[in-house]
């Protein structure tokens, strides 16, 4: 979010169909979806995906939501959204946008879920990400984030070489093989964004100051569950409250 050069833009084009296939990134995304699952409880929704790239979490939602959704994807990048748009033409509830994030999402509002997916962390402001998304969403909505936590790590790095190691199937391993250079690009880009994050220019959300900055934005931390896969990263799950009540609609 905070950088948009070529070099970003080769990254996640390579990104979306590397190492964002890998199994703990398709767990995460599954278990994204099942908390979405279990807040909409078979209403209809509107979902708000902040740094959606291609759109992949999309499809782990329509796996597990029995009700009518109404999806905005928000990716800074023109390639991206369009391949996003390509990838999901036939779902007409699913729409795609070209945005700067640092903008907040514009006119939307009444959101009942805002997900921030290995994308809030890298805002110019982490505190701005979090207001943006109380005022997109309803009372009682749900924020939804998935951040890194440990700056000494490459959590990427670190869960692609492991399910390599262990998970991957041989097809699976003849596709990375055929496609080295594509992620040895993604590895070494996300080599520099750990060593940024050690060097403290991106937000990592921990207990602490930064669940005590969710809070004060107008949220109830209802988890922070540490991520068993990768051991790097957290999911946050806060929900929109009546600041002078305390209270959010269930």
């Amino acid at each position: 979010m905070t950088i948009k050069t070529e070099e970003w833009e080769k990254y996640m084009l390579h990104y979306v169909d590397t190492v964002a296939m890998t199994a703990p990134h398709k767990e995460m995304r599954k278990r994204i979806a099942a908390r979405i699952h279990r807040h909409a409880g078979g209403r209809n929704i509107k979902v708000l995906d902040a740094g959606c790239a291609a759109g992949a979490l999309l499809d782990d939602i329509v796996a597990v939501h029995d009700g009518g959704m109404h999806y905005i994807g928000f990716d800074q990048h023109e390639k991206i959204v369009a391949l996003a748009r390509e990838r999901h033409s036939l779902d007409s509830s699913a729409k795609f946008r070209v945005r700067d994030m640092n903008q907040g999402f514009g006119d939307e509002r009444d959101a009942d879920i805002v997900v921030w997916s290995l994308s809030a962390y890298c805002m110019q402001s982490f505190e701005k990400a979090i207001q943006d998304s109380h005022t997109a969403l309803k009372l009682g909505g749900v924020l939804i984030m998935v951040n890194p936590w440990n700056p000494d790590a490459n959590p990427i790095l670190a869960a692609h070489a492991e399910w390599m190691k262990h998970d991957a199937s041989p097809v699976e391993r003849k596709y990375f093989a055929d496609r080295q250079d594509s992620v040895m690009h993604v590895m070494a880009f996300n080599k520099r964004i750990a060593e940024e994050a050690a060097a403290e220019r991106y937000h990592f959300l921990k207990e602490g100051p930064q669940r005590e900055l969710v809070e004060s934005c107008g949220f109830r931390v209802e988890t922070t569950t540490p991520d068993e896969l990768e051991h790097t990263s957290v999911m946050l799950v806060a929900r929109k409250i009546d600041r002078g009540k305390g209270e959010g609609h269930e």
